[in-house]
């Protein structure tokens, strides 16, 4: 659609032809969309995209008389509050993304309203108002990372205004700076430690196994299903790829073990999985490893030990499920001559054949072979 322009004043709207017998584009006379000092560029937009719907018929010789062509003015746009818009466009999204990601977001637009008030009319918050809200939670202590989720969810709210002409301009929303942070991952010594650790059940010893000898996330498990030896991850999980993890004969009983704990656990069902993960997180404590390791190292481990059995970096996005092989090669910089110490066992059983070289860099990737146990016809499509 056309922008409107001002001349002389006033919006308008210019409308232009093609004639076939000229070969030239012809300009007709422009339609008024109410004078400037009456009318404010959003609703001038929005008189556009109500001229634009006949547009055709205005070529074809038909006459309209608009509303706003009697008095100024008379279009009505919505003032909406912030309470009011961040429910439509919560609503608008939720038909998008997966629920967990609506729960973020909810999170986000509770922190803003706290801040800013749910009868503040959106076209009044500048960038000087984001500004302040992003102090203010830095303030409260909240980490960078959690600020930056929540900003970015802030930011396309007010793309979604901008983009339906409920606001003029999209206030600035800047991110804080993240140290980038390198994959953290569970050396053998440490895994062993943990499962060595007095009083721990084997359960919870065999399901850690099984989180890192198949790179799922905490809830994939429960979200899969098993079709022979192979665990198919469907694409509603993050990253939106399905994918068929291999298992192994001890794997599938174990993964039988995990389910039917999950289905039938006594805790409530959104927290099974946190249980889990606090779970593994007393065993890193108690072993005394580096605080910034998690449950989710278990799957940045699988991913290491894949790249020093020589596996190919495609075939390692497939099984993680990465949308973009960029994401997979962040493990691709890590030393490598620490990483052969932290994993022993691989680098004896494993003849790695790589550049005498202290990192992995992006261009790597053709110093590996592929390994003979990953050429399943399965994995090659």
């Amino acid at each position: 659609m056309q922008t409107p322009q001002i001349k002389k004043g006033q919006w308008i709207f210019r409308i232009r032809k093609y004639d076939p017998i000229t070969s030239r584009t012809i300009e007709m006379p422009y339609i008024s969309l109410g004078k400037k000092q009456h009318v404010t560029r959003a609703q001038a937009r929005e008189r556009a995209r109500l001229v634009e719907r006949v547009k055709k018929d205005i070529i074809n010789g038909d006459e309209f008389s608009f509303p706003w062509q009697n008095e100024d003015g008379e279009l009505a746009i919505k003032s909406y509050t912030l309470i009011q818009g961040s429910k439509e466009w919560l609503e608008h999204k939720s038909k998008s993304v997966k629920k967990s990601t609506v729960e973020i977001y909810t999170l986000a637009l509770y922190h803003f309203i706290q801040y800013m008030g749910e009868k503040v009319p959106i076209d009044q918050i500048s960038t000087c108002s984001t500004d302040a809200f992003r102090d203010y939670l830095v303030d409260k202590g909240y980490s960078k990372s959690s600020i930056n989720c929540w900003l970015r969810p802030i930011k396309s709210m007010f793309t979604y205004f901008y983009d339906h002409d409920l606001i003029v301009k999209v206030p600035k929303i800047k991110q804080l700076k993240e140290p980038k942070r390198r994959p953290t991952y569970i050396t053998d010594d440490e895994f062993q430690s943990i499962v060595e650790l007095v009083g721990i059940d084997s359960f919870y010893a065999k399901v850690f196994w099984f989180y890192r000898e198949t790179g799922c996330r905490l809830n994939e498990p429960f979200m899969g299903n098993l079709h022979g030896p192979w665990l198919v991850i469907p694409n509603s999980s993050k990253g939106g790829v399905e994918r068929e993890i291999p298992l192994q004969k001890e794997l599938i009983t174990i993964y039988g073990e995990l389910t039917s704990w999950y289905f039938n656990s006594s805790f409530k069902k959104e927290g099974r999985g946190t249980h889990l993960s606090k779970m593994f997180k007393k065993c890193l404590r108690k072993i005394g490893a580096d605080e910034m390791k998690s449950f989710h190292s278990l799957r940045h481990t699988f991913a290491v030990r894949k790249l020093l059995e020589n596996v190919p970096i495609y075939k390692i996005q497939r099984l993680l499920g990465h949308a973009s092989v960029q994401t997979t090669e962040i493990y691709t910089k890590l030393t490598l001559r620490r990483v052969k110490i932290d994993f022993p066992t691989i680098v004896q059983n494993q003849l790695i054949s790589m550049e005498n070289s202290d990192t992995w860099g992006t261009n790597s990737w053709g110093t590996f072979e592929p390994n003979e146990n990953f050429t399943d016809e399965r994995m090659n499509r």
